[in-house]
């Protein structure tokens, strides 16, 4: 199976949504239940490397981290039984745009230790990663998420590459958005959004943030 999005990122208006495999509406009845499981608001999943350019947005804007910040990247990380590595990793010390650029899972743990789980999971809020997405599609599904007592280093490590958390790929495409968009989180909508119109939002990081993460991006 798999699901696209396609997101507006100035209004967080959904211009085309996909979930495979399909149904026709005109089989709906006899239609398998695995057609008509909508993967990208109902399914919820962890959702990778993706989440580095959150954890990197909110080390920048709590101001733990500057572009120019390198973390070490050559040793595996070990916390009890547990131990983290990069795949194919490069084993040296790594730069912020490095990290992003490489995927390094290393190099993002680092990161969100110098941010820490009380205010990782206090980010994870803002950016809307912790409850149902406010979307005019009643299937749209809760995230899976450690509570407030479990979240400690270790989920913050993890999830700050993106395991150890499940969500929806919407609420991926909602979090980037926002990243990509000058700071502004909107519930994402299925409606059509005159041009023009401007969406009430949230801010959640700066601007300046949020043009370095661009720059990071590109």
């Amino acid at each position: 199976g798999g699901a696209a999005v396609l997101m507006d990122v100035n209004t967080a208006e959904v211009l085309g949504m996909v979930s495979l495999p399909d149904f026709a509406a005109a089989d709906l009845a006899t239609s398998p239940a695995d057609q008509r499981f909508n993967r990208a608001v109902t399914g919820v999943y962890e959702p990778g490397s993706t989440f580095k350019l959150l954890t990197t947005a909110m080390a920048l804007e709590l101001g733990t981290i500057q572009l120019h910040s390198g973390f070490d990247a050559s040793r595996p990380i070990r916390v009890g039984r547990h131990e983290i590595n990069d795949f194919r990793g490069k084993n040296r010390w790594l730069t912020v745009p490095e990290i992003i650029a490489y995927s390094s899972n290393l190099g993002t743990a680092h990161m969100a230790m110098t941010i820490g789980p009380q205010r990782h999971r206090e980010f994870m809020g803002r950016f809307g990663n912790l409850q149902r997405l406010g979307v005019e599609l009643p299937e749209a599904a809760v995230p899976l998420a450690p509570g407030r007592q479990n979240w400690r280093d270790l989920n913050t490590m993890t999830i700050g590459f993106g395991h150890g958390i499940s969500v929806t790929p919407l609420h991926v495409v909602t979090s980037a958005a926002a990243i990509a968009n000058g700071g502004i989180l909107r519930q994402p909508t299925v409606l059509a959004v005159p041009e023009g119109t401007e969406r009430e939002g949230t801010r959640i990081i700066s601007e300046r943030t949020s043009e370095q993460m661009r720059r990071l991006m590109r």
